[in-house]
């Protein structure tokens, strides 16, 4: 069973936290680890926090100076050492099966992927499988995609949203019928994006993805994915990284070319 880390930003929520945590602790899927980042909330969460890590070891507790909401989940992803990771409001209460059906509905190779930031680029133990080709595009330090603005980009790039509720580059542009040749996904789990809540959706970065052996000519393919990875990334005005969670460079793009030469 994969470690879990849910990544959980408190601020003035007092109200709602300890309702909130009580259904984490009552999740199904019991291998977590719950960080929760007080960002120097000034009411009583920080108090709340620290009862909860002591009525359960896998809460961890990090009070922070404010910062904002997109700090405080860089500053979770900084610390988490999950192979998933999720992300959940502090005033929010969940189903108890939500992380188990969060883990075996992951899109992406059916496998974990861990979420990263360009400043902290860490990097999974799990190998990525050697037939699936990676990318991430990651925005900068405290700041997130807008769902919008990322379904605009993609759509314009060619990709259509289809199955897994993800979305695709098609061999033929405008025919979703015709073969897949690389997808694109949330890196922020359960990795699919919700078209009905564009507004409320926002994410830390993207993953890019293509399956070995892939139809038609493969260096042609990932050409045209290592394109429209790059101008994806200039479009959000974020950064390509490699399967290594390094910055994407020279370097990199003659050894992703090597592996279907």
């Amino acid at each position: 069973m994969e470690l879990v880390s849910m990544i959980i930003p408190v601020y003035g929520v007092e109200v709602y936290l300890g309702e909130c945590l009580e259904t984490v602790l009552n999740q199904t899927y019991e291998n977590l680890e719950i960080i929760l980042i007080d960002d120097e909330s000034p009411d009583h969460c920080p108090e709340i926090c620290d009862q909860y890590a002591q009525k359960d070891e896998r809460i961890k507790v990090i009070h922070q100076k404010n910062g904002g909401a997109a700090n405080a989940r860089n500053h979770g992803l900084d610390m988490a050492t999950g192979e998933y990771i999720c992300f959940i409001d502090s005033d929010d209460k969940i189903e108890n099966n939500y992380v188990d059906n969060s883990v075996a509905t992951s899109p992406i190779y059916e496998q974990p992927v861990q979420e990263v930031v360009v400043e902290a680029p860490t990097q999974s133990e799990q190998e990525i499988p050697a037939d699936i080709i990676t990318l991430y595009v990651v925005s900068a330090e405290g700041y997130q995609f807008e769902g919008e603005h990322v379904v605009q980009c993609l759509e314009a790039l060619g990709f259509e949203y289809g199955e897994y509720n993800i979305f695709h580059r098609h061999k033929h542009l405008g025919n979703n019928n015709s073969p897949v040749i690389f997808s694109v996904a949330n890196m922020m789990q359960p990795g699919v994006f919700n078209l009905n809540n564009l507004k409320g959706f926002s994410t830390i970065g993207l993953v890019i993805f293509m399956h070995l052996p892939t139809d038609g000519n493969p260096q042609t393919n990932l050409r045209l994915m290592l394109q429209s990875t790059e101008r994806l990334a200039s479009a959000l005005n974020g950064f390509v990284l490699n399967d290594r969670r390094e910055i994407f460079d020279e370097n990199s793009r003659i050894e992703y070319l090597k592996r279907v030469s």
